[in-house]
């Protein structure tokens, strides 16, 4: 697509065209495509390194795809916007046999932007990058992409992305509006289960894998207390990740306890060897030469503190987490997880913090790791001081890191590694089914609400993307490219898709479909989950 003299002489102005229009194939454009071809999403952020490849690979047209990131700290943490040309080949019954295709993505607030938006009624509008002529933008050589700096309010969300059913974000879930200003402001007083069933078309679109993180000498301490303990073999590198028998193992119980903050110092957790003989995690990290974290308190009073990051209300990384270790909020008498207070206090037992999207949360575990300050949830507890270095936890999903690249790591659950083999045997507890849902017509709709509702190009386009999203052959190709080494992870198909006619008790990375479900007549992650009987060929006996 040519770019237009406006904003080539805007960009050239800033001198920030260099080198860009060759390398990629649709910059920022006007005019923009028209209100039928372009899209808003909002909702959960664990899906993010997907969508990138998904996009690439089974809309866009060869050649064609721009990917733009906001500028935060990490790039795209916030905000991304997909620009490509489609066609009849990628999306058949399109109005014409070759269209450009603008999808904004917001992520920052997580799942809860994909639903309450979506459900209240009149609607909302929500906060979405912009890349008009106006604004700067910057072209990421080393990751192909640009980086933009500004946002644009006053559109409404077309779609929601979340990495669990939407009703379970009710109650303690209930979704927390990120900011106060236009386009992050929504209603707080939503019935969440009955509107999405009377107000949403809500799709499957496959699961997606949900991972314990430690910080990196946490890990290694966990490691030395399990050699210790003679839960791992004595021949362990510390620190080493290429074995799952390597991988310290927590039970879903201390797991719980850690999410629920009833842990407070890491002095109190003990650890047994073989004669009886019990030492405390500091103790096993002094031992085997690990830094310890900064200290809390003075003297022989001094302790080393949790720190746990759960994830913010409204996010469907922590619905997970707390539906599958905590029971909650299903049950009235449940142990909720616990809270990060309106100020933050780096001295507390235990440290909680609530990161806001999964790449705010990756970048709390490298400021825990390394004692800086990027996420702004790691303050110092001076004024002008150094960010304390924590051994810390923390709620996400395993396509982050898959590499295992940055300072931390997964832990095994039950002894279970977070792989979609062990997910298929029933073995390893963290996993969801994914949705995507867009507006329907109900009893009693607003004109503003009605309108909304996707039609044509744009349904079609939705549908495409959630039968690439739950499709098993495009989970394969996303899960080869995140380089775990442990095992494929990340995302898979699940048994109720309709494609799926029989289930294998042989997993098949390359046709990874997951033979137990939530669904009992609607899909509900608050369930344990079972073998789909309706379509059990043979099933693999842990």
């Amino acid at each position: 697509m040519k770019q237009s003299n406006g904003l080539k002489q805007s960009a050239a102005a800033v001198g920030l065209w260099v080198g860009a229009q060759s390398a990629l194939a649709l910059p920022p454009t006007t005019p923009l495509p028209d209100a039928a071809h372009t899209i808003y999403l909002a909702g959960g952020a664990a899906q993010d390194p997907a969508l990138d490849k998904l996009i690439a690979d089974n809309l866009a047209a060869s050649g064609t795809l721009d990917i733009y990131y906001d500028n935060g700290n990490p790039n795209g943490s916030k905000y991304r916007a997909y620009f490509f040309t489609t066609n009849t080949s990628k999306v058949p019954g399109l109005s014409s046999a070759s269209v450009n295709v603008l999808i904004y993505k917001r992520s920052n607030g997580g799942a809860g932007y994909g639903v309450i938006p979506l459900i209240q009624d009149p609607p909302p509008t929500v906060k979405q990058l912009d890349f008009t002529p106006a604004n700067s933008w910057t072209f990421d050589a080393t990751n192909n992409r640009y980086v933009v700096s500004g946002t644009q309010t006053g559109q409404y969300a077309d779609a929601g992305i979340t990495g669990v059913n939407p009703s379970i974000l009710t109650g303690g879930n209930y979704p927390q509006p990120s900011g106060t200003g236009v386009g992050d402001v929504f209603s707080t007083t939503e019935t969440v289960p009955s509107e999405v069933s009377a107000r949403l078309a809500v799709t499957p679109a496959g699961g997606l894998t949900y991972g314990l993180a430690v910080t990196k000498d946490f890990y290694k301490v966990l490691q030395a207390a399990q050699i210790y303990s003679g839960t791992l073999p004595s021949t362990t590198p510390l620190g080493s990740y290429n074995q799952a028998a390597r991988i310290p193992t927590l039970t879903r119980q201390f797991a719980a306890s850690l999410i629920a903050g009833k842990i407070k110092s890491w002095d109190s957790v003990v650890v047994f060897n073989s004669a009886g003989v019990g030492k405390t995690l500091p103790e096993i990290a002094s031992a085997n030469g690990i830094t310890l974290p900064t200290q809390v308190g003075s003297g022989s009073s001094a302790v080393s503190p949790v720190s746990m990051g759960n994830r913010n209300k409204g996010a469907a990384v922590g619905a997970a987490f707390s539906a599958k270790l905590l029971n909650y909020p299903t049950l009235a008498s449940a142990f909720p997880p616990a809270s990060q207070p309106t100020l933050l206090n780096p001295l507390a037992l235990p440290y909680v913090t609530q990161a806001p999207g999964a790449s705010q949360q990756e970048q709390v575990l490298l400021d825990w790791q390394n004692g800086t300050n990027v996420s702004g949830l790691n303050p110092p507890a001076v004024s002008g001081g150094t960010p304390p270095k924590r051994w810390g936890v923390a709620e996400q999903s395993t396509d982050w890191n898959p590499s295992y690249a940055k300072d931390y790591r997964y832990v095994r659950i039950d002894s279970y590694a977070p792989t979609l083999a062990n997910i298929h045997i029933g073995g390893y507890p963290l996993w969801a089914e994914q949705t995507l849902q867009w507006r329907k017509t109900y009893t009693g709709a607003t004109a503003t609400f009605t309108g909304l509702i996707p039609t044509g190009d744009k349904l079609l386009i939705l549908k495409k993307l959630a039968a690439v999203l739950g499709s098993p052959s495009a989970a394969a190709q996303v899960n080869a490219q995140l380089g775990s080494v442990i095992g494929a992870t990340g995302l898979f198909g699940v048994s109720t898709d309709s494609s799926v006619k029989t289930l294998s008790a042989a997993f098949d990375p390359n046709n990874p479909i997951i033979p137990y479900t939530h669904v009992n007549g609607a899909l509900n992650d608050w369930l344990l989950p079972v073998v789909n009987g309706g379509k059990l060929g043979t099933v693999k006996l842990p």
